[in-house]
């Protein structure tokens, strides 16, 4: 392997394993974001991963995609501490835009604990 492959592989092992750092569950944080893929054709399908921590108060998920022209949103009940560790949204045929996926985790008071964000572009 010459230096320049050799310099590249390093590099990229290196973003990666900073990409795994930034983005390991956080106890403070209890819910987490991904989505794939992060830029797509339309009509885009994306697939939203959000994994939220299992605590007793947990009582909804609520994902959604917008743009300045495009609005879609889902809802997941959640059983407290028994819910699914990771919970799978499917968002078909998205039009083009720039998108904000925002996943929220409400809790049994009806407040809003935590909100996790990504940006997908859709061209």
């Amino acid at each position: 392997m010459d230096f320049r492959k050799a310099l590249a592989l390093a590099s990229i092992i290196l973003v990666s394993s900073l990409a795994t750092t930034a983005s390991a569950d956080d106890p403070e944080r209890p819910l987490h974001v991904r989505v794939s893929p992060a830029m797509a054709h339309a009509p885009a399908d994306l697939y939203i991963y959000v994994s939220v921590a299992r605590r007793p108060d947990n009582r909804l998920l609520r994902v959604s995609a917008e743009s300045d022209d495009f609005f879609r949103s889902s809802e997941t009940q959640l059983d407290g501490d028994h819910s699914a560790r990771v919970t799978v949204v499917r968002f078909r045929e998205l039009p083009p835009g720039d998108y904000e996926v925002r996943a929220e985790l409400i809790v049994s008071t009806g407040r809003t604990v935590d909100t996790a964000k990504r940006s997908v572009a859709v061209f």
